[in-house]
């Protein structure tokens, strides 16, 4: 594409997007000169990056957060700018990078992103083709060599939870539950396991609250399966899944059909992860006793791991501090016996 038609290429996708502060900016090193004393350098942006991505991001200073920019990423053809108070960055920022996907315009971002495209981390370990085929329903066959073993410090460290949750009353009936998610919604489990999803026991989060969690499977910055008992020491247990809802909707025909073919689920858009983008629902089970039929539906298994798959090709877990290999180990015997 020749300068003129990138020129008017990116001009039209700004406009599209609300931007009406449009500017070329190729060889340029600062825009200062486009922000005098009166006028506000906060906001939300759009780069131009090499004649066919863009990327949407917020700045308080917009001035300096382009030289960031402009240093990693080599070069920036087209640079557009909605002047916005701080209070609205989030939202809009979060409200633009959906747009934008949603007109399948080309970005390079990754968080409020539903997919992400081109060469990831999670590649090289499984590749893509392996990757689809998976989504498509095939079964995988986990090679008996490939397993992670972890440090035995980490093993140590959530040792004594682990003989607790062990010896907890409902201990062999979750261990079930995250058996079948793990089979069913994490691709290839014993070579991803530790870099890309993570399983932390009896976690901290929410231990002051109503329903405590016993287990979270995790991915990237969010929850992706979680499985918790009542403060009271009430049976059952409880447990939601996060799943992607456009393809749940596809499944289903709607989503309050989901609810009327399982009794007991309630579906929630309250969490709204940042790394999960615009299409998420959470599956919320007060009785987590109908857990594995609920997984046995083609239809939520497919949207389970296709959310899951979203989330792990965008960045390795954070999480990996806190997982419990006993727990993890013990989840993926049970699930290959």
């Amino acid at each position: 594409m020749d300068t003129d038609m990138s020129r008017s290429y990116f001009q039209d996708v700004a406009q599209e997007l609300g931007f009406m502060q449009v500017e070329w900016v190729a060889g340029l090193l600062s825009i200062a000169h486009l922000f005098g004393p009166s006028k506000k350098r906060c906001g939300i942006y759009l780069l131009y990056l090499d004649g066919e991505h863009f990327y949407v991001g917020q700045a308080l200073d917009v001035v300096r957060r382009f030289a960031q920019h402009l240093r990693s990423k080599g070069s920036i053809e087209g640079f557009a700018f909605l002047p916005l108070p701080q209070s609205r960055l989030d939202a809009d920022e979060r409200q633009l990078i959906r747009q934008a996907e949603a007109q399948t315009i080309p970005l390079v971002n990754i968080t409020h992103m539903s997919v992400v495209t081109g060469e990831r981390d999670l590649d090289l370990l499984v590749p893509l083709d392996a990757q689809e085929s998976w989504l498509a329903g095939k079964p995988q066959a986990e090679p008996t060599g490939a397993r992670v073993i972890v440090d035995d410090a980490q093993c140590r460290r959530f040792n004594s939870r682990f003989q607790r949750f062990s010896a907890s009353k409902h201990y062999a009936q979750v261990l079930e539950w995250l058996a079948i998610y793990l089979q069913n919604a994490i691709i290839a489990p014993w070579r991803t396991e530790y870099s890309f999803w993570s399983v932390s026991c009896l976690p901290s989060t929410g231990s002051q609250a109503i329903w405590r969690r016993s287990y979270a499977v995790n991915a990237a910055v969010m929850e992706l399966f979680v499985v918790g008992r009542w403060s009271d020491g009430a049976d059952p247990p409880w447990a939601f899944i996060n799943v992607a809802s456009d393809v749940l909707e596809d499944g289903f025909g709607s989503l309050s059909e989901v609810a009327r073919s399982h009794p007991g689920l309630d579906l929630s858009n309250d969490r709204m992860y940042r790394d999960a983008g615009a299409h998420q629902v959470t599956l919320f089970m007060e009785d987590a006793c109908c857990l594995p039929r609920v997984l046995a539906d083609t239809a939520i298994q497919t949207a389970a791991r296709t959310l899951a798959l979203r989330v792990m090709r965008k960045r390795a877990t954070i999480y990996a501090k806190y997982h419990c290999p006993q727990l993890a180990h013990a989840a993926l015997d049970a699930a290959h016996k």
